[in-house]
């Protein structure tokens, strides 16, 4: 459509924020990959993104989440959430939304639990980072079982991690015994019906919708409105 347009990146991570703008950026020794886009990185949390998201008032704002981000919560906790946003939306403003909506308790346990074990790693991992996050070592692989467990109301999948013995970490006030869980990674699998409640309960109004051709994968348009439910 050839319209001048600024996309901001988000990320918690700043080396891989930093390895993607170096893909997005112009390079004079290949040519301007974009002419009409200027691409940014924003090194931070969603409450900073909804901080500087305020300051943009020039143009209209998209505000794009497609994988599983808004919305993947308790209800009436991803409403809140939601609310947040649509509060500060004008009306030229628009969401586009991301949503996991599959029912398949088996297909939804394969996802995480695959054979090569990389989602546990990858949950390993997270902690693991956390000591250095926190200053601290207080997780080690060893001191912790981790397992997945499937919940039907509503539906979802989290991982568990359960302490092997007491792990006890004065610094950061931390005292764990044996059996204590901490959850971790709740990924909520909502379908279209619910997502469209979770809108109009924040104050927004889905005007499209589109499905992945191979599973229940939806992307929603929502615009924000003047109307309660």
């Amino acid at each position: 459509m050839r319209k001048d347009s600024t996309y901001y990146a988000l990320d918690l991570s700043r080396p891989a924020l930093e390895e993607n703008m170096r893909q997005l950026v112009p390079s004079y020794r290949i040519g301007h990959r974009y002419e009409f886009v200027q691409c940014f990185a924003l090194w931070g949390t969603f409450d900073d993104a909804y901080s500087w998201a305020k300051k943009i008032v020039d143009k209209p704002r998209w505000f794009c989440s497609l994988g599983s981000q808004f919305g993947n919560d308790h209800f009436d906790d991803a409403v809140a959430f939601l609310s947040k946003w649509a509060q500060i939306m004008r009306p030229e403003d628009r969401m586009l939304i991301g949503m996991d909506g599959h029912e398949d308790k088996e297909e939804i346990w394969r996802s995480y639990h695959d054979p090569q074990g990389l989602f546990e790693e990858f949950i390993r991992n997270g902690y693991a980072h956390s000591n250095t996050v926190l200053g601290s070592s207080w997780y080690r692989d060893e001191d912790w079982d981790i397992r997945g467990v499937m919940q039907d109301d509503p539906l979802m999948h989290r991982w568990v991690i359960r302490a092997k013995r007491d792990v006890i970490d004065a610094s950061l006030g931390l005292a764990f015994e044996p059996g204590d869980e901490i959850d971790c990674y709740e990924a909520f699998k909502y379908g279209p019906a619910v997502m469209h409640r979770q809108f109009a309960q924040a104050g927004l109004e889905v005007v499209a919708t589109w499905k992945a051709p191979s599973a229940l994968i939806c992307k929603y348009h929502p615009v924000r409105t003047t109307r309660r439910w």
